[in-house]
């Protein structure tokens, strides 16, 4: 029962990624002059965004940077704190995200990336892929200005344990393909 909570609590952490709510806490964005056409950077910032609309009563963005990584990618990293007691932690939580998101040449090479990275992972459930879809959560929406033909998710957990849990996810909208590692710890 312990396991399903906890394994609820990292879905729903996941789910920060692509949900929707709102906070006012800066952001730094860098973009790299050489490519101002990186569709990676304006998705990671649009997930950025999202994030921080979906932070919840108690939740606090702490910190967060959106980088571009050479001509076809970008590095998101946030931090949230949760101050709700939960079944775990009584002061609650603090969740840090380090995402990596790529822009592939193709579809066909987007998935086969994502294959590769996400071997060994759980796939979503129809319901978690459903979710990234929706017009409110949809990234690639609001980076690209039209919806992906492809969505793809897959999800490991790894480390469960009292003193802190963390799971990988990955995600194909398209040709951009991104993995994140999220930790949770007690605040």
């Amino acid at each position: 029962m312990q396991f399903s909570k906890l394994f609820s609590l990292i879905v729903v952490v996941s789910l920060l990624i692509v949900g929707v709510c709102g906070c006012t806490n800066p952001v730094q964005t860098v973009q790299n002059a050489v490519t101002p056409t990186n569709k990676a950077l304006d998705y990671a910032n649009a997930q950025l965004n999202l994030t921080k609309q979906d932070l919840k009563k108690n939740q606090t963005l702490v910190s967060s940077k959106v980088i571009a990584n050479g001509s076809d990618g970008a590095r998101l990293t946030y931090t949230v704190e949760d101050k709700t007691p939960n079944g775990f932690w009584a002061n609650g939580t603090s969740t840090t995200a380090s995402v990596s998101i790529k822009q592939y040449s193709s579809k066909d090479d987007a998935t086969k990336a994502f294959d590769d990275v996400s071997f060994g992972y759980t796939p979503g459930k129809a319901s978690d892929i459903a979710n990234i879809t929706k017009p409110t959560n949809n990234t690639y929406l609001k980076a690209f200005g039209h919806n992906a033909t492809i969505n793809n998710e897959a999800v490991k957990i790894d480390n469960f344990s009292f003193v802190s849990m963390s799971a990988s996810v990955v995600e194909q909208q398209d040709e951009i393909v991104w993995s994140e590692t999220i930790s949770v710890m007690p605040r």
